[in-house]
């Protein structure tokens, strides 16, 4: 079983501000974390690994900034991790950032035996101390194992940064597979219909059941293989790296980098900026103001219940209530 986790660094939300002229987020003095829903994605995952045998890579579409994080991945338990970087994806809104994961995972899913390799990105400069051109092939490494057709897609619910939950859906559609949106569990079906429990080194005619969490109404659903679900944020606790993988995913293990020219059978007016269709047409922030406290002092709970419901009958803030 084969397991893909598309995941993307954000930056903090408490670190972001808006740029009023761009109508852009300012990212740059914001420190980046995983997306936190992702995070539920990658240990969801990961039971799933532990209780079946599944291998799990990790897919981010984002620039190389992003190195650290999936070896975080990696570190936690992941068996591979790719990163697509390339000036082509910038921009992008969900509609090419859900048709490049989704020829990732295509891409994913054709890799040969013998044939994949790890990466390292290019230096910054050329030996000619010219910058290295945006588009500049990695230097490839070592030999990597490759675990087959990709099976199932776990996204997290949505990005901190947009809030749209709209990019597992777009890769679902892309690929045309069936999809299972806003679960708080995933359990892999025999074709007899009953719970897999032990290791599966594959699963044809297997099929999920899933429980969807969705504005307070609660569902079961079964999807055949292969399928894109999403997770709601918070339905388990990530685990923490492990120190020997740590070790490994710094010092040993070969990220891989694909650029769009890695990507097969796409259509480049669907990438980055050019090919998202949504505009940022007006942004507006809110200002709270201060806080003004006051402190009511009585004789009685009654009294002091009655004097600050006058208060705020005065302000106009019980109209419709009382």
């Amino acid at each position: 079983m084969h397991i893909v986790v598309c995941l993307k660094p954000v930056p903090n939300a408490q670190d972001i501000r808006i740029n009023p002229e761009t109508k852009t987020l300012d990212r740059k003095d914001a420190q980046n974390v995983i997306n936190p829903p992702d995070l539920n994605a990658l240990e969801l995952a990961l039971q799933l690994k532990d209780k079946h045998g599944a291998k799990v890579t990790v897919l981010s579409m984002c620039p190389p900034f992003g190195e650290p994080f999936l070896r975080e991945c990696v570190a936690m338990g992941a068996d591979d991790a790719i990163l697509l970087s390339d000036r082509a994806f910038a921009g992008s809104d969900t509609y090419p950032t859900s048709y490049t994961l989704a020829a990732g995972v295509r891409a994913i899913s054709a890799l040969k035996q013998g044939e994949y390799k790890g990466s390292v990105p290019p230096p910054p400069t050329q030996p000619d101390g010219k910058p290295t051109p945006p588009n500049a092939p990695w230097t490839a490494g070592k030999v990597k194992e490759v675990f087959g057709p990709v099976d199932l897609v776990i996204c997290g619910e949505e990005t901190t940064d947009s809030s749209t939950g709209q990019t597992g859906p777009g890769i679902a559609e892309w690929n045309r597979w069936p999809q299972v949106t806003y679960i708080k569990d995933c359990k892999l079906v025999k074709p007899d219909g009953t719970p897999e429990t032990g290791k599966v080194a594959a699963v044809p005619d297997y099929k999920i059941h899933c429980t969807q969490d969705l504005e307070g109404a609660r569902s079961i659903w079964e999807a055949e293989l292969p399928t894109v679900v999403t997770v709601n944020l918070g339905i388990n606790t990530p685990r923490a790296p492990q120190l020997t993988r740590k070790i490994m995913a710094t010092k040993q293990f070969e990220l891989t980098y694909w650029t769009s020219n890695d990507l097969k059978d796409i259509d480049r007016t669907k990438l980055g900026l050019k090919g998202s269709p949504t505009v940022v047409g007006k942004i507006l922030t809110i200002d709270v103001g201060g806080k003004d406290t006051q402190w009511i002092e009585a004789a009685s709970p009654e009294a002091a219940a009655k004097e600050l419901v006058d208060k705020l009958e005065a302000k106009g803030l019980l109209k419709g209530v009382l």
